[in-house]
């Protein structure tokens, strides 16, 4: 039930009807999930402050009243301060030969200093400087952290600023990592902008440590998978689809996450929310919103996270077909039939725990042939599925007692992996 609820509020969050999201929030505030997602609310959609009741007709006549009896107090109180003492002559003449008033001496009224907006770098890491609003120009320099910069503009989509550094170097950076305040330009110091506080680093960890979480939650490779496949399919298994990205969504949730890594953790979590709409769009046929739905989920929360992994010296490859999406999604399956491999025993004949491995390992190669795979990746997925065949044959052939079919299997399995292996190379991936 609660999850059925935390998908509609994640429909109504992106129709922006975020008074009824709270609503069906506040019923299930208990879970974790609910919390964050209403806490996301409350920051896009603050609860407004109820006004104060005024008393009606009685509080505003009260109002006019109270008004008009301190008007009338300090009409007397100014009567009596400038009349003349009792008795004493008014005079209305001028003094034959007045004295001359003295000239004014003449105020100079100040001139407000011009302000500029610059920018602190807010990070545990250098920044990159590029070459334009975008991971995709050149780098020109990396920026320690607690560096001044003076903001000159800031990109369409506000997701970068073009800044100037003291040495007059100018570059794009990431906006996100950049703490913004005004300072006032001084004369004495020839149109330098003054010092502000310098911004509070983020916490920071080493590289190893945030890559290795990155490679442990590949959340954000497996949701461009499933909107790969949702586009890609003729016939997309939507069930399928859905299931396991809200598996890995859940994993990576839970994740004990480096402290650096939070904003990024943050930014695939909201990331997330739009890419299941997206996946409901398509369900539905909607194919034009669906992809205006993936393309915000890329551009304003997958992109920033990204960047700040750069940053972070956090490795993140990617292949322009679509491969490592599609291997993020059968990694699990192929490790499994890995450890399989390395756990057989070739003397356990007709043992519940070989003939489990059989059922297993079947299920395993059903779920690996369910799974979209792009056109790029056929041989793989062929080499992967060979490659559980073989591990099957010699799981039956031990439980059967005949030797010399396991090791012919086992030979089998040998070649399918390295030919697996070879292509998983050839595709530019990683294992």
């Amino acid at each position: 039930m609660a999850n059925e609820k935390l998908a509609a509020v994640r429909s109504l969050i992106n129709q922006k009807r975020y008074s009824e999201a709270r609503a069906i929030l506040e019923t299930i505030e208990d879970d974790p999930m609910a919390q964050k997602l209403l806490a996301q609310i409350n920051r896009k959609s603050p609860r407004s402050r109820p006004r104060r009741s005024g008393g009606g007709l009685l509080g505003y006549l009260a109002a006019i009243l109270i008004s008009a009896v301190i008007t009338t107090l300090l009409i007397a109180v100014l009567v009596i301060v400038t009349a003349p003492s009792r008795g004493e002559t008014i005079q209305f003449a001028v003094a034959d030969n007045p004295s001359p008033t003295p000239a004014s001496t003449p105020t100079t009224t100040p001139t407000s200093l011009p302000t500029v907006t610059i920018g602190v770098v807010a990070s545990g890491q250098n920044v990159n400087l590029r070459g334009g609003p975008g991971t995709n120009f050149e780098l020109i320099d990396s920026v320690p952290p607690g560096t001044e910069a003076l903001v000159l503009e800031t990109s369409e989509d506000g997701q970068w600023y073009n800044v100037r550094l003291s040495d007059g170097t100018e570059g794009w950076m990431f906006a996100n990592l950049l703490e913004l305040a005004d300072a006032t330009v001084t004369p004495n110091t020839g149109g330098a902008v003054a010092s502000v506080p310098s911004a509070t680093p983020e916490p920071t960890c080493t590289p190893e440590e945030a890559q290795a979480w990155w490679d442990a939650y590949p959340l954000y490779l497996q949701a461009n998978y499933v909107i790969l496949a949702a586009s890609g399919s003729e016939q997309p298994n939507f069930d399928l689809l859905f299931d396991t990205i809200d598996n890995h969504w859940t994993e990576f949730r839970e994740s004990d996450y480096p402290s650096c890594v939070e904003a990024v953790y943050q930014d695939v979590l909201d990331g997330m929310d739009t890419i299941w709409s997206a996946l409901q769009a398509y369900e539905n046929g909607n194919t034009s919103t669906a992809e205006n739905r993936a393309e915000t989920a890329r551009s304003e929360s997958f992109a920033p996270a990204l960047e700040r992994l750069s940053q972070l010296g956090v490795e993140t490859p990617t292949t322009d077909c679509g491969a490592e999406f599609w291997y993020a999604i059968v990694k699990p399956g192929y490790e499994s039939t890995q450890s399989f491999i390395d756990e057989l025993d070739l003397a356990a004949a007709g043992s519940d725990t070989i003939r489990t491995g059989v059922f297993r390992l079947q299920e395993i190669r059903r779920d690996v042939a369910d799974f979209y795979a792009p056109l790029c990746t056929t041989n793989a997925r062929d080499s992967l599925l060979a490659l559980i065949d073989s591990t099957v044959e010699a799981y039956r052939a031990v439980y059967d007692g005949n030797s010399s079919n396991a090791q012919a299997a086992l030979a089998n399995v040998t070649i399918q992996h390295n030919a697996f292996r070879e292509e998983l190379t050839r595709l530019g991936i990683q294992t």
